[in-house]
């Protein structure tokens, strides 16, 4: 005899079952089943509210194509010579994190791995980095855990010899989490995370925009995936009076048709990124911020002098688009100037093969981003198998006197969910150390 389906629930959705990790397979009660179909009723609504909010930019696409296309801020780039004759080697850089929640104390682990291009010419040296300690629990040991992961991604940067490295977020990002490291209230998480600083790390702070580095040993190229940027957006609404709700990564992938790019502006966002710490902070901490505050100037220089730039790409054969960070050799001429000098800028020359490169990296319309960045990703998240192995010989190679807390070192802090086909939750999570046992959004 088959269940009834409640009113407002299309035929088809599995109602008489609750879903999740560790699904043990019981029947959901009522409580389950009316709230699927409330929160089924608030399609219409939210269809509604979706259509208010972005319909304006499709509306004025056209026109607002056309003046961008007249003023010289949509740039064409070649694209098909890139893909059919690679002549340049790329890897892409990632970091991935896990901090289990023991019962005892905080398993953390953080790793970064590198990929090769689907269009690199190959046979330069991979390798990979990682971190593991375990900590007293402690509310900012996630602070800890990401600033490692930064450290491990700017030394792996360092090391690679591709033509092009790309990193996994803005330029900004890794500066971020070990600022934040670095100024967290706890003492210990702060003294750890100036562990952290070491001279190799600080020599990759001062790489990542250093300009005599910018192309040996290869050019240092930052694509964040997560983005709530309004800049060209704001931009583009003073100019030409138009309603642009969105974001530039919607209004990018509007108006650009496959092979364009938009032209590009200075990252003027990162030019502030600054190190600070708690007045009170250990003499050590303090040194620390103060040493990697140096080591950025180049980076905060060259975001003011318009040398460091985002632009946002539309690959050959995709349907959505790229955000891009990169450095040039000499400063971009304004978008404002004639369009003669725009032409001829050196920079935008050097933002034009950039994105050829990317483009032949990115074949769409599955990938929407490039395939080394694509394949670091998948290899990144396998820190969460390591990170259970590791908890497991942890545990069997504790010394004798170990028994009285073995138990709680090795369980959760929270009740497994069990039986079915879900296996049960992980105490811990895999992604970019974001809140407590799960995945953060990056970058």
């Amino acid at each position: 005899m088959s269940a009834a389906v409640p009113e407002g629930v299309p035929e088809g959705v599995a109602v008489g079952r609750s879903a999740g990790p560790g699904d043990a397979g019981g029947p959901a009660g009522p409580v389950a089943v009316e709230l699927m179909a409330a929160l089924l009723g608030e399609a219409g609504p939210l269809a509604t509210e979706a259509h208010r909010l972005l319909s304006p930019v499709a509306a004025f696409r056209s026109t607002l194509r056309e003046r961008l296309l007249v003023d010289g801020q949509i740039v064409p780039f070649a694209h098909r010579a890139a893909a059919l004759t690679p002549r340049h080697s790329i890897a892409a850089v990632d970091g991935a994190s896990v901090r289990e929640h023991l019962y005892a104390a905080d398993l953390v682990v953080a790793v970064a791995v590198a990929a090769e291009g689907m269009t690199s010419v190959g046979g330069h040296p991979l390798s990979h980095r990682h971190w593991a300690h375990v900590r007293e629990h402690e509310s900012e040991n996630d602070r800890l855990l990401s600033a490692a992961m930064a450290s491990l991604e700017l030394q792996l940067l360092a090391d690679l010899s591709h033509d092009v490295r790309i990193l996994d977020g803005s330029h900004g990002t890794p500066v971020i989490a070990l600022s934040t490291a670095l100024a967290a209230r706890s003492r210990g998480v702060a003294g750890a995370a100036a562990e952290l600083v070491t001279d190799e790390v600080v020599a990759a702070v001062r790489s990542l925009a250093d300009p005599d580095q910018r192309v040996h040993p290869g050019e240092v190229v930052a694509l964040p995936k997560a983005d709530s940027a309004h800049a060209f957006a704001g931009v583009y609404r003073a100019r030409y009076g138009l309603d642009l709700p969105g974001g530039d990564r919607f209004l990018a992938a509007q108006v650009l048709e496959p092979g364009e790019m938009l032209y590009p502006r200075a990252a003027a966002e990162v030019a502030g990124v600054h190190f600070t710490v708690r007045e009170e902070a250990p003499q050590r901490v303090q040194e620390a911020a103060s040493t990697l505050d140096q080591a950025i100037a180049p980076l905060r220089e060259a975001a003011g002098s318009a040398q460091l730039l985002v632009t946002y790409v539309k690959p050959a054969t995709a349907d959505t688009v790229l955000k891009v960070e990169f450095r040039v050799s000499e400063p971009l001429v304004d978008a404002g100037a004639p369009a003669s000098s725009r032409a001829s800028s050196r920079a935008l020359g050097e933002a034009q093969r950039l994105a050829g490169l990317l483009s032949a990296e990115t074949p769409g319309p599955h990938l929407q981003e490039p395939f080394a960045q694509y394949a670091v990703d998948l290899l990144a998240k396998s820190v969460s198998v390591g990170a259970e192995a590791l908890n497991q010989s942890m545990i069997a190679m504790l010394p004798p006197g170990s028994e009285d807390y073995l138990t709680l070192l090795a369980r959760s802090y929270r009740t497994r969910a069990g039986g079915g086909g879900g296996g049960g939750t992980r105490p811990g999570g895999v992604g970019r150390a974001g809140g407590p046992g799960g995945p953060a959004g990056n970058r």
